[in-house]
């Protein structure tokens, strides 16, 4: 354990593709004391031999920002990972990548992040690239908790995610899952809200994606046609963007003109992305 650090062992790992990978965390008896909220993120560092923490080129301790894909109320801390090469300017990813389950990591105690649920808007719009899609997750699973809890059912989500390959929607299976029981209870409601994932693919042409059969085009491409046809506005709509940063910055100059905006607060951003 590194000095006000918490140690935390790999307790599953998921590659999903070869530079996609899931991990999970248990923290041990230190899960009591890490309480975040959905949407934040965990501080993650490695050790060397020395139990000093690994350094980054410049040599600053590699901490480096992890958005949580866990609901608050799961004990294990998920997390959803790109590998990032070091020619590429990864510093902790490819260290990261070659740890295995039984490995330990180590967790600044102290979840941080303001992509925080917005519970004031009735529409939820959650637009990610890749491993962006993780603090949403954590917000969609949280929501759902609540569901099985008390049956209170008052937003509807639009959750759309691009990717250059069809097997980058990792969460693919888990989101239509829970989408169809989405609109089961609504149905049973009578509420009308909705539940709708879109994924979509920016490289329709290459051989890996011959089979898709879903949307296609960059996803900061598809929201302002996605949002007017789904007749969400405003004033009642919240936009999240977490991702690729030219997805992010393409966005926002996108939606400004139709009334979307930090400033307005009805749109929000997470500028880390791998």
């Amino acid at each position: 354990m590194s000095k006000g650090s918490f140690t935390a062992e790999i307790s599953y790992r998921r590659d999903a593709t070869k530079d996609l990978f899931v991990l999970g965390l248990d923290l041990g008896e230190n899960r009591k004391d890490f309480n975040f909220k959905a949407g934040q993120y965990c501080t993650i560092g490695l050790l060397d031999a020395q139990n000093n923490v690994i350094l980054d080129r410049e040599r600053k301790k590699a901490w480096r920002p992890y958005s949580i894909v866990s609901a608050p109320g799961e004990y294990e801390i998920e997390l959803f990972v790109e590998l990032v090469p070091p020619e590429h300017g990864g510093n902790l990813t490819p260290l990261l990548y070659g740890r295995h389950i039984g490995d330990t990591v180590e967790v600044l105690p102290k979840p941080k992040g303001a992509l925080l649920f917005e519970s004031e808007f009735k529409n939820q719009v959650m637009v990610s690239t890749v491993t962006g899609l993780a603090p949403f997750m954590s917000m969609i699973r949280e929501y759902f908790e609540g569901l099985k809890r008390d049956m209170l059912m008052d937003h509807s989500f639009y959750v759309l995610q691009g990717a250059s390959y069809h097997n980058e929607f990792v969460y693919d299976a888990e989101l239509r899952r829970l989408g169809c029981a989405w609109h089961k209870l609504a149905r049973t409601l009578g509420n009308g809200l909705e539940f709708d994932y879109v994924p979509t693919v920016s490289r329709p042409n290459e051989p890996e994606n011959f089979s898709w059969e879903g949307e296609k085009g960059r996803v900061n491409a598809i929201v302002e046609e996605y949002l007017e046809g789904a007749g969400l506005e405003p004033e009642d709509t919240v936009v999240y963007v977490c991702g690729h940063p030219g997805m992010i910055e393409d966005v926002k100059e996108r939606l400004a003109p139709r009334g979307w905006s930090l400033k307005l607060k009805n749109l929000k951003e997470e500028r880390f992305w791998k």
